[in-house]
């Protein structure tokens, strides 16, 4: 089975982060990260790879307000998200709700994965990581091993991948 991620860019002249791992049972087999820029670019990687479940790792519904339930809910859990007045963010969030309406999609939020997913290796560059860990936690979502923040879904407990398995530590 494949699970998706991807680090979205707030604009299609900067690097969106993809990747897709591949399981059999608990035990990663195989993963794949790449960026790349435009919608359709993703588009393409999500169609190429046909995965079961995408997380990605920016805001997927519209807000005028500054903060979402979900952004008070990853503060109330210890982050900081920024918020969504800012015009990095807002563009973020436009690109977020575009690509949603054209990909069934999840949300995450990646600074709160790199605190609960160690990995046994290290990843090219942080675009990639971060599609990744986003990966792992659409497979952690299906295995019914998160939890929500609102409509972001985070690992319930912090995660180890080594020797291709995914698992509490």
């Amino acid at each position: 089975m494949r699970f998706a991620g991807i680090d979205l860019a707030g604009s299609p002249r900067n690097p969106t982060g993809v990747a897709v791992v591949e399981t059999l049972g608990d035990r990663v087999v195989a993963l794949l990260t790449d960026r790349v820029y435009s919608d359709g670019e993703i588009i393409d990687f999500l169609a190429e790879h046909s995965p079961r479940l995408v997380l990605v790792d920016a805001p997927l519904t519209w807000t005028e307000e500054g903060f979402r339930e979900e952004e008070r809910k990853l503060a109330a859990l210890g982050y900081r998200p920024l918020s969504l007045k800012i015009p990095s963010m807002h563009r973020l969030m436009e690109r977020g709700v575009l690509l949603a309406s054209m990909v069934k999609c999840q949300e995450t939020y990646a600074p709160a994965l790199r605190d609960l997913i160690s990995l046994d290796f290290s990843v090219y560059n942080e675009d990639e990581r971060d599609a990744l860990l986003c990966a792992l936690t659409a497979f952690l979502a299906f295995r019914k091993r998160v939890i929500n923040a609102g409509k972001v879904i985070l690992p319930r407990t912090k995660y180890c991948l080594r020797d291709g398995v995914l698992e509490e530590c």
